[in-house]
């Protein structure tokens, strides 16, 4: 771990906490995804403060201790040498007077080389999942262990489907990379072999299940039209369907999954019955919230869409706030726009503050057609950004559409300037904006409005225009006053 570059970052301790402080880290989560977590808590703690570190490690270690699940009692040794081994360095590396109690500790570790093959797989097993909490690099790293794990002990099913996790992640972490089929071969063959073993356990053959659809659902976004995409869109309705009627899993991330790609492929009724579920046993679960907003937004269940994008907004769900604002705008209900967003930014002031102001600008931009303030906004994003990279694409509620938020403010700019009608002060905010694009970007490679469009864009930005009846009217009482008699 020490070797890797978002080791003992606040970053990587605060993304670990939020896993932690998730109320609905549920049972049907693996636990040995749980307990390694935990484990990455106690490592990253004790750099920040050494006591508290030790004391969740002996929690950890107690867990390890008393757990009924499968894979622990199956594999304890492997866990207490884990968990035995990070007590022991923290208390080498702490102030505290140990003496006596570190012999103590050394004689309840197994040595790894005393292990057998399956209890060195479990220990091999535990380093994996520990490093997969690293990102890209700490996933990378952990493939060559699980497969060494998987060499020793080729039996154990929860090791292949961590590698399969693994797989998934890592391709995941490189989205822009197109998809072959050569990518998916490994992890889609080795489902595949598992689903079709008699001996596998309901619940693993779900997990199987989810983690293939996941797969073909990748090959899908990767390209609809091809072959692969035709013939996963079929997979993963076939798949998403089979978990559902097998009632085996009330994990939040499979049940939200798979409720969207069935009512993406059409199957509103079961889609909304699979969420229904989800929500009865998860009611404040972020995702499941998030997910049941798209679903019933698809079948214009709008009250239904408002009350859940609320209660995932208030668990501090990122992406549930926006639909949440635009649910207040749909139904023309009232909201402080600036609170809302200086509450959004205090929620993730780190993680998505640039987002938060690029969204904000957007949103007045398109939603009320107030130019300065968008520019306020994207001017403190401008500012919190200086490379402006990520500013450049982003998906856009308002349009529908992914845009350059950059060039939207530079023709913003352009478009406010021609109106003519601002105060010096807010004058000066549009050409201070319009400076600091043109400072960072070519602008004569933008779509940049022009004159005849500028005017347009201006008219844009007024009230709607009346009726035509109304016009009609004006038009009646304007020749009447200025007719002769």
């Amino acid at each position: 771990l020490e070797k890797l570059d978002n080791c003992h970052t606040k970053d990587i301790l605060d993304r670990i906490e939020e896993k932690l402080r998730d109320k609905d880290l549920v049972t049907d989560t693996p636990f040995i995804n749980k307990w390694t977590l935990k484990l990455s808590y106690c490592y990253e703690l004790f750099k920040v403060n050494k006591n508290k570190g030790i004391e969740t490690a002996e929690e950890a270690i107690k867990e390890a201790e008393t757990s009924k699940d499968p894979v622990f009692l199956k594999y304890n040794t492997s866990f207490l040498h884990v968990s035995n081994s990070l007590r022991l360095l923290m208390l080498i590396n702490s102030d505290r007077k140990v003496g006596r109690n570190l012999e103590a500790l050394c004689g309840r570790i197994k040595p790894y080389v005393e292990m057998d093959d399956s209890e060195k797989s479990g220990v091999l097993a535990i380093r994996t999942n520990v490093l997969r909490w690293y990102g890209p690099e700490g996933n990378t790293q952990g493939l060559d262990i699980i497969r060494t794990a998987i060499l020793l002990n080729p039996q154990e099913v929860e090791w292949k489907i961590i590698l399969v996790i693994l797989l998934n992640r890592c391709r995941h972490f490189n989205r822009n990379r197109k998809l072959s089929w050569a990518d998916v071969r490994e992890p889609v063959e080795m489902l595949e072999k598992l689903i079709r073993t008699r001996e596998l356990s309901l619940k693993n053959r779900v997990t199987c299940q989810y983690l293939l659809a996941v797969i073909h659902r990748d090959l899908i976004m990767n390209d609809p039209k091809s072959e692969l995409g035709e013939t996963g869109k079929i997979k993963v309705l076939q798949l998403c369907k089979e978990i559902h009627r097998s009632k085996a899993t009330t994990d939040p991330m499979v049940v939200s999954f798979c409720a969207m790609q069935l009512c993406r492929g059409g199957e509103t009724e079961t889609a909304i019955s699979m969420i229904e579920e989800g929500l009865a046993k998860f009611p404040r679960h972020i995702d499941l919230n998030t997910t049941a907003c798209n679903i019933y937004k698809n079948q214009r269940m709008y009250n239904k869409v408002l009350e859940c994008a609320r209660i995932a907004y208030d668990e501090g769900g990122y992406g549930a706030a926006w639909i949440y604002l635009e649910s207040m705008c749909k139904r023309n209900m009232y909201l402080d726009h600036e609170r809302f967003f200086e509450d959004l930014i205090k929620r993730h002031p780190s993680k998505f503050e640039v987002q938060i102001h690029v969204g904000a600008a957007l949103f007045y931009f398109y939603a009320r057609k107030k130019i300065v303030k968008g520019c306020i906004h994207m001017e403190k994003a401008l500012k919190l950004e200086p490379t402006y990279e990520g500013i450049n694409d982003t998906y856009n509620y308002w349009s529908k559409s992914r845009v350059n938020p950059l060039e939207v403010t530079y023709n913003q700019t352009l478009v406010g300037l021609a109106a003519k009608n601002h105060s010096d002060e807010e004058e000066s905010i549009l050409r201070r904006v319009q400076e600091l694009i043109e400072v960072q970007v070519d602008v004569t490679r933008m779509n940049v409005c022009s004159e005849k469009d500028l005017v347009v864009e201006h008219m844009k930005g007024k009230p709607p225009l009346r009726t035509c009846s109304y016009w009609r009217r004006s038009w009646r009482q304007s020749w009447r006053s200025n007719s002769t008699p």
